[in-house]
């Protein structure tokens, strides 16, 4: 028995073409920001204030509009959420997604999804050793005033460094890269 439907035929076929997108932003890890322009794609099409007035004359006369069209636009918002997840849940690809999300933070090293270059990498292990000391004296020295200026030294001399080190130093950063 299939349930009550609360979208229009053509309110279904505007959803079914941001499906796929859902499912981009879903892998990419951006439904936060996918939501806005769904709504404001879909509130320009349905204005709320229609769905708000019918429910307000039916309960309270009295009730605040404001706040009964605040609740009609909360409540179809999550309406419009459940229509996608239930879909994403129901084709089996939150799964994958999931996994695919796994896979992508096991080949990354940072928090945010960028990939260390070697130098970075370099720059951990040797950084004291092959630099500090130089950027401090360039900065004792005056040379280097603004912060703007001291990381830009810093990643010049680090890439310098990099470059300068024997073989098997790098061999060993661009393996964990």
């Amino acid at each position: 028995m299939a349930g009550a439907t609360w979208t229009t035929p053509e309110q279904r076929e505007f959803l079914e073409t941001y499906y796929s997108r859902f499912l981009l932003a879903q892998l990419q890890a951006k439904v936060s920001q996918y939501w806005d322009p769904i709504y404001l794609e879909w509130f320009k099409r349905w204005p709320e204030e229609d769905v708000a007035s019918k429910n307000n004359s039916a309960s309270d006369p009295h009730a605040d509009e404001n706040k009964v069209l605040q609740e009609a636009l909360q409540k179809q918002k999550q309406q419009i959420r459940t229509w996608f997840n239930y879909r994403l849940q129901r084709s089996g690809c939150s799964a994958v997604n999931s996994m695919t999300k796994v896979i992508q933070k096991t080949l990354t090293n940072k928090a945010n999804g960028t990939v260390h270059t070697p130098a970075e990498i370099f720059s951990t292990i040797a950084y004291k050793e092959e630099v500090q000391e130089r950027i401090q004296d360039a900065i004792k020295s005056g040379k280097l005033v603004t912060k703007q200026e001291k990381l830009s030294a810093v990643c010049r001399l680090t890439c310098e460094a990099y470059t300068a080190a024997p073989a098997d130093i790098q061999a060993l950063c661009e393996e964990k890269v």
